[in-house]
């Protein structure tokens, strides 16, 4: 009897604190576990065989769809949480079930360089090549090829600026400090 009381009370204090099911509170290490292997799980929508992955790729959480192109992560690729890299396309002039159904089935690929971060939430559209060591900010949605080396965000994405790796950064420079 006291536990369900106790267990009521948690869950009643996890709601007002605004926290889901999976925040960690003492005693709730499973729910921490599970929260944390669905941090690290990505998925992917279609054939799995179109999916290639260099060494010591990074991907998280990312959502892959190849349903309409394969999908390219060359060497030190790394995705942020809620990467999502689509492959998919469906024809807007189409109505019904039609638009549902009128998948093409390549012609949409997306390559991301060695190199490359992704950003959180970052959406990748193809057909898309993303270039060597670019860096797209969080919440960018890429339609288009991008620069080896440069920052690019927004919505669309568009290039901010280059990136010059001889130039320290302000962290490297607090850091001699």
């Amino acid at each position: 009897m006291m536990n369900k009381l106790l267990e009521r009370m948690r869950h009643r204090v996890q709601r007002f604190l605004g926290l889901n099911a999976l925040a960690l509170m003492p005693g709730d290490e499973p729910y921490h576990h599970i929260g944390d292997q669905l941090l690290r799980m990505h998925r992917i929508f279609g054939d799995p065989a179109r999916v290639t992955m260099g060494q010591d790729v990074v991907l998280n959480d990312a959502l892959i769809n190849t349903t309409s192109g394969c999908v390219s992560l060359e060497d030190f690729a790394f995705c942020g949480h809620g990467v999502c890299l689509l492959t998919g396309h469906h024809d807007p002039a189409r109505t019904g079930f039609d638009r549902q159904a009128a998948v093409p089935q390549d012609g949409r690929d997306i390559v991301v360089g060695s190199g490359v971060w992704l950003g959180s939430n970052v959406t990748v559209i193809g057909p898309c090549h993303i270039g060597k060591n670019a860096v797209i900010a969080a919440g960018a949605v890429v339609s288009g090829d991008v620069q080896a080396g440069w920052i690019y965000g927004g919505v669309p994405a568009r290039p901010i600026r280059r990136i010059d790796a001889a130039a320290p950064t302000q962290d490297a420079k607090e850091d001699k400090a």
